[in-house]
């Protein structure tokens, strides 16, 4: 049983988290099964082996003499294709790919059953991908796997995450293509993203369900080893710990660069005020650390942070990578969590620790909608000392009565979770069957 994961990665932990709870979730339903990562970029390749994972890596995208050239991709994605066509050797079915329009995906099937990684289902984790905010660029990317999917009549899901919104009539068209598949199966992780599913697919309201995010069910590390974690930073773990996770996404978004960026401010004046008015140490959280050199990841935002706050002897931060494991671990050392990282506001919900984040995007408000905990969100754009203040102050007093309702709901979540693989095993395996039948 091959099973090809699409959306999947290793420097941004949520991405991972949702990675390592896919295979956990599927190989205790269908032990047989393999699992291949499509489109590893190099740097990864080590730990998607680590994982138990095959990383399948287009040739074309590797570095070469086009690669600083505006149209080298596509240059070398038309000579790929061409030469995996040659090796198939098959005249007619490749004039008909290209006169169909299908001869980029083709060549992507041609590859998968060379590397012997013909798949049984494609499965997208990609968390949040699809919608006005990204274009169609995604959607040009797994167009050719749906088509491969489609001729060879197996099934594609995309596994619950955010989507939308799609007023951008060439976005919305681009959905409507990619989910026209008759077997697409499509899971949303909170309302509004259902109801900008149903909008652009002119579906009834209510249409598309609700279904929790899958890293609800993964497992990570222990106590035990987030308190090595943090100990190793050099906390002595002798008073409470406040968590804060920046995102680069939301710095892009908020004017000015370094110290003169806004989000920045405010989080110091944040975590001074932490430190003034509650006795506590604060770990800096990077929930994505890049495996290569040059490339910004929020180790940067954190490193200013540190720089810039008046008590750094109170001050800790995560400098090496970790794995999801470790990074759930972490987070369960904490007693309070601000985060503008998503998946880091899961880790943390799953274990009863509560929370506030500064947001970019309609997912966080949905998220602590579960918890009935909405008022603990504030926008980017809207981006206050006082009023962020305001609201740490609110969830720090309240957030021991928070920790048993929490821990309460993330209960059911984990056991919806369960019940969604249940589900998601059981479309594979009779697709499968009729595919054999």
């Amino acid at each position: 049983m091959n099973i090809l994961i699409t959306g999947a990665g290793f420097e941004n932990k949520g991405a991972e988290a949702m990675l390592r709870t896919v295979q956990a979730e599927l190989n205790k339903r269908l032990p047989d099964a393999e699992f291949f990562l499509w489109r590893s970029p190099q740097r990864v390749c080590r730990s998607a082996f680590n994982s138990g994972c095959y990383p399948l890596q287009l040739p074309y995208e590797k570095c070469g003499p086009f690669s600083h050239w505006a149209k080298g991709h596509r240059v070398r994605l038309l000579l790929w294709c061409l030469l995996e066509h040659c090796w198939d050797r098959d005249v007619k079915n490749t004039l008909a790919s290209f006169a169909s329009g299908q001869f980029v995906s083709r060549a992507f099937g041609l590859f998968l059953n060379r590397r012997k990684a013909s798949a049984n289902v494609l499965i997208d984790i990609s968390g949040f991908a699809y919608g006005d905010s990204w274009g169609t660029f995604a959607f040009r990317d797994i167009v050719p796997l749906i088509e491969y999917c489609a001729r060879k009549e197996k099934s594609v899901i995309f596994l619950p995450q955010a989507w939308g919104s799609f007023d951008k009539p060439e976005v919305r068209g681009a959905l409507r293509q990619l989910l026209s598949y008759e077997r697409a199966y499509v899971y949303s992780r909170d309302k509004c993203s259902c109801h900008y599913l149903e909008q652009a697919l002119e579906q009834p309201q209510g249409s598309i369900p609700v279904t929790p995010d899958i890293v609800f069910g993964f497992q990570g590390g222990t106590p035990e080893q987030g308190e090595r974690i943090v100990r190793n930073m050099g906390c002595s773990l002798s008073r409470p710990i406040i968590g804060l996770a920046p995102n680069m996404q939301v710095y892009k978004r908020v004017a000015g660069s370094g110290m003169g960026n806004k989000y920045l401010q405010v989080l110091v004046h944040l975590v001074d005020y932490c430190h003034k008015h509650c006795d506590v140490d604060v770990v800096l959280q990077s929930n994505n650390i890049s495996l290569s050199q040059d490339r910004v990841d929020d180790r940067y935002l954190c490193s200013l942070i540190a720089l810039s706050i008046a008590n750094s002897e109170r001050c800790f931060m995560t400098q090496e990578p970790l794995t999801a494991e470790a990074t759930k671990a972490l987070v369960g050392r904490f007693d309070y969590l601000i985060a503008s990282r998503f998946h880091s506001l899961v880790f943390a919900f799953s274990q009863g620790i509560p929370g506030m984040a500064v947001s970019w995007s309609h997912k966080y408000r949905e998220l602590f909608s579960l918890f009935g905990m909405e008022d603990q969100v504030q926008e980017c754009q809207h981006i206050d000392s006082d009023a962020l203040i305001e609201t740490f102050e609110k969830g720090w007093a309240e957030r021991e009565q928070q920790r048993e309702s929490i821990l309460k709901k993330a209960k059911q979540l984990r056991s919806e979770v369960n019940m969604l693989f249940d589900e998601v095993a059981e479309k594979i395996l009779r697709n499968s069957e009729l595919k054999n039948g």
